[in-house]
């Protein structure tokens, strides 16, 4: 059985191809993964790595993880890359600057901090034609455990097939384009110090809304920083309690 640490270099774990089963990898000294070219990993545990740079799925052929878990990790790769998870944990982790472009996550458990992460729809074209679909699979996974900050999904995530962070103060939108626009509308309206603010919140919202996000979830956190005035978290929590009525 091929073993992780044996494609250790210095602080970097390196590794093109293979199939990697049921066994943990923990090393506190990485600071570099890079999963590449179809590397299979099967109920493999990650432990305590705390990771810097890298991708989870480089190379022109997608990696594969079914069972895997990350307990106790800082995972701050970029281009999370052309991966696919399957019955994947993240437990007590940080997840961190993902720019998840041209990966499938099904069934996962995320009980984590998730902090300035993309999940997209869609492959690049480029990417989709090599990767031979047009759409990334998203669906069934359970954010309910986890705590977001700046997390966007974009291009039709169907929400709605997932469990969204049940933290109080967070909002789940249904028919994310038609909320936005009622208030971005009442927002413009309003001649105080904080309305800019505000409003630039609900227009990027927006904006990703019309390019085909038709769901959208909003943490608390990030109700906390669209603004530092209370009267104007008052009136964009307002907002949002209304838009979530709408279907």
């Amino acid at each position: 059985m091929q073993r992780l640490d044996k494609y250790l270099t210095g602080t970097r774990l390196i590794v093109h191809g293979g199939v990697f089963s049921e066994q943990e990898f923990s090393n506190p000294k990485i600071d570099e993964i890079v999963v590449a070219n179809g590397a299979r990993l099967d109920r493999v545990v990650f432990r305590s790595i705390k990771i810097k740079h890298g991708s989870l799925g480089a190379g022109s052929v997608e990696s594969h993880y079914d069972g895997c878990v990350f307990v106790n990790c800082e995972l701050g790769v970029s281009s999370v890359g052309r991966a696919t998870f399957r019955n994947c944990r993240f437990e007590n982790s940080k997840i961190r600057g993902w720019i998840s472009l041209s990966a499938q996550f099904v069934d996962c458990v995320f009980e984590s901090r998730l902090e300035r992460v993309v999940f997209d729809a869609h492959p690049l074209p480029n990417v989709a034609a090599e990767l031979g679909r047009e759409r990334n699979r998203f669906e069934g996974n359970d954010f309910r455990g986890s705590i977001f900050r700046d997390v966007a999904f974009r291009g039709g995530v169907q929400l709605a097939q997932d469990l969204m962070p049940t933290l109080d103060g967070g909002y789940f939108l249904r028919d994310g384009e038609s909320a936005y626009t009622r208030s971005v509308s009442r927002v413009r309206g309003i001649d105080s110090s904080w309305a800019n603010d505000v409003l630039a919140f609900l227009e990027v919202r927006l904006q990703n809304c019309r390019r085909g996000q038709v769901q959208d979830y909003i943490s608390p956190l990030d109700v906390v920083a669209a603004t530092g005035d209370p009267d104007g978290r008052a009136v964009l929590n307002e907002l949002l309690r209304e838009g979530m009525k709408l279907h």
